[in-house]
């Protein structure tokens, strides 16, 4: 009999427990207003001439837009928690682009790519701390500033392809 008062109060206790602490729930509602980190500004460091050096350069650029974009093409399917997750992750890409010293051939597409990502987290923040609700302005506009980067990338990896050519030919 003293046994089965035991149980039961074990039983009673952890629901107790339970129901003080709030449960065991899994679904955490977001309650705090999103804020990233500032972006630093960059410098200016090294020229065009050697290939390499804009390759890795430009890689590092194209690779971290590519998150961006990524992230652009399926945000209308994700929820503001997620969002809000996800934000904090590209701030952390955007970082890395902006602790990247700059190649006095690529500042307008460094300016560019950084001006996509502010702006893009910028406005991202405001929709998710439900400061916008346009969503759909906000992902085709923030598209149309990736697009121009995009296009300035272009005339670089040009400018490497003939580096390379013209690296090739010399003896």
């Amino acid at each position: 009999m003293k046994l089965q008062g035991l149980r039961w109060f074990i039983v009673g206790w952890i629901i107790f427990v339970l129901t003080g602490c709030g449960g065991v729930s899994d679904n955490q509602v977001l309650t705090s207003l999103l804020v990233l980190t500032p972006l630093p500004t960059s410098y200016l460091e090294g020229d065009c001439e050697n290939p390499s050096v804009l390759e890795n350069w430009l890689q590092t650029l194209v690779f971290n837009q590519g998150e961006f974009t990524t992230f652009l093409e399926s945000a209308r399917s994700q929820s503001r928690p997620q969002l809000f997750v996800r934000l904090q992750e590209l701030n952390a890409v955007a970082l890395v682009v902006a602790n990247t010293p700059i190649l006095s051939c690529g500042t307008e597409a460094y300016d560019l790519t950084m001006t996509a990502m502010t702006t893009a987290l910028s406005e991202m923040t405001a929709y998710v701390n439900a400061e916008r609700q346009d969503l759909d302005i906000i992902l085709r506009d923030a598209q149309t500033r990736f697009v121009q980067a995009q296009m300035a990338q272009n005339a670089l990896i040009n400018l490497l392809d003939s580096l390379y050519q013209n690296n090739a030919t010399t003896p």
